[in-house]
């Protein structure tokens, strides 16, 4: 795992610059309370559009006894807030997406010092606490190098997790231990006893949203990320927030109103997030009022079957350039067999409507090694992404934008429908990749999308258990995930 070398100018990036180039958009917290360290294990650019980072780091910096301080894998040795050792803070929370973040988490806490296994750790070394949602659908593979483990939402756990601290820090490691015990939702290592219920965060209303600081520098730019919708209701089989964020809840347009700074610099774009943004009940309404504030807009996916005339040409006119679409297969029949009630003429039709409102790009997502998927199913992809690109040329002509596939390999996730299929071989997955790669260069069209190689380590990692801790000890030392996992006796 080498996550502080990604980036093609991660190398080239001065801490110091980086550091001055943040724009805060919330008060600095004195240094004089305990310090909790929070990390999204992953590059800065990253962690600095990880809403699930900043709510940690705001629901942290909002208890009396707290400060938060950020570490990212490009500097995992000093705080970003304070240059302070991360080994020397009370609290050291992660925040997990994804499960390339497990082995991640490991080779931070070897870089600065702390003892990887719970039981080897002394009085001295901080509390070690990970949740989000790639923990949440698995957390046993981190359960030995965690004192606590969060499960699902955390605004109404963290504070009680703090509470419980503030007054047993320093103490023997067994008497914090006792005092975490019975937090609801949360997998303590030391007791084979366990809550496991889901921590759900029924009201999102009663907690602000946005982040603590902005960048030119993060994955999405400068942009004010508003989360309006947390969860999803569609049932899709092969996805983990379908199944573990349900119910779906929304933040009114009022609540977001309150939100969004109202000193926000015009350069500053706003993002709508949310795993099924396009099903917020006040969706045209609040598009019609960023418009009416002059806020670029910037939005990571939609669903085809939530565009409409209306929606598209509000979302040109807030200067959306590029609108992605998740449509995971080529067909009708593959998408009704992976639960995506969507047809090829509603994907038409919303690229219609898109292309003709203005919006010059276009992005499909899609997954290739599903269950039951056959060769003609990825033809049948080729077609409509053909299909999706006369569409953009019939109306701009030599003018029109680009179209993207992004093709990513289908990983089976715990709590799904699908959660027991099995996965294609390695080489299987390779295979498919180049038919569809060399097919969109034929036709103009980009194409991107994660390695199947790193897809098959995310696939074992959500379905391993704690026998995956000597692997991910080997990940931190260096070696490579594949080899790792072979020289502990896996078959890959």
């Amino acid at each position: 795992m080498s996550y502080h070398r990604v980036g093609k100018n991660a190398r080239k990036w001065d801490r110091k610059s980086v550091l001055a180039d943040e724009i805060w958009m919330m008060p600095r917290k004195k240094q004089d309370v305990l310090r909790a360290i929070i990390c999204c294990p992953a590059p800065y650019a990253s962690s600095m559009s990880s809403l699930g980072m900043w709510t940690l780091f705001r629901l942290i910096h909002d208890h009396p006894c707290f400060s938060p301080e950020r570490v990212v894998s490009n500097w995992p040795r000093q705080s970003l807030d304070g240059q302070h050792r991360p080994s020397k803070g009370a609290l050291f929370a992660f925040s997990i997406n994804w499960e390339m973040g497990f082995p991640e988490m490991v080779r931070i806490l070897r870089e600065n010092g702390i003892p990887l296994k719970t039981q080897d750790r002394r009085d001295s070394d901080p509390i070690v606490v990970a949740g989000g949602i790639a923990v949440t659908m698995n957390p046993y593979p981190l359960l030995p190098f965690c004192d606590l483990i969060v499960l699902g939402d955390g605004e109404e756990v963290v504070g009680l997790i703090m509470d419980r601290l503030q007054d047993c820090i320093g103490q023997q490691r067994e008497r914090i231990w006792s005092r975490l015990d019975g937090v609801p939702g949360t997998l303590l290592a030391a007791s084979s006893s366990g809550n496991n219920l889901v921590n759900r965060t029924e009201n999102l209303e009663e907690y602000p949203t946005g982040p603590g600081a902005l960048s030119p520098r993060a994955e999405l730019g400068m942009s004010f990320l508003l989360e309006m919708s947390r969860g999803c209701d569609r049932g899709c089989y092969f996805c983990g927030v379908s199944h573990w964020k349900r119910p779906a809840r929304h933040r009114s347009l009022q609540t977001l109103r309150a939100s969004l700074p109202s000193s926000l610099s015009r350069d500053v774009s706003v993002g709508l997030i949310g795993a099924s943004a396009g099903d917020h009940p006040e969706l045209k309404k609040i598009l019609h009022w960023l418009h009416s504030m002059g806020c670029k807009l910037c939005l990571p996916s939609l669903r085809p079957d939530q565009i409409d005339g209306e929606i598209a040409v509000v979302l040109a006119e807030c200067g959306l350039r590029s609108v992605s679409l998740g449509v995971e297969a080529g067909s009708d029949d593959m998408r009704r067999r992976i639960g995506k009630h969507l047809t090829n003429d509603i994907i038409f039709h919303a690229s219609e409507l898109l292309t003709r409102s203005g919006i010059k790009n276009i992005k499909v997502y899609l997954l290739y090694g599903l269950p039951g998927e056959s060769m003609e199913d990825l033809d049948r992809a080729v077609q409509l992404l053909t299909e999706i690109r006369r569409i953009q040329h019939s109306i701009q002509g030599d003018k029109a934008g680009k179209l993207t596939l992004s093709a990513n390999p289908f990983v089976p996730k715990n709590g799904t429908p699908f959660s027991e299929e099995k996965l294609l071989p390695v080489q299987d997955w390779i295979e498919r990749r180049k038919r569809l790669q060399k097919a969109m260069a034929q036709r103009g069209i980009g194409f991107g999308g994660e390695s199947p190689r790193w897809a098959r380590l995310q696939a074992i990692f959500s379905k391993g258990g704690q026998e995956l801790a000597d692997v991910f000890v080997q990940m931190a030392q260096g070696v490579p995930g594949m080899r790792a996992l072979k020289a502990m006796g896996w078959k890959v």
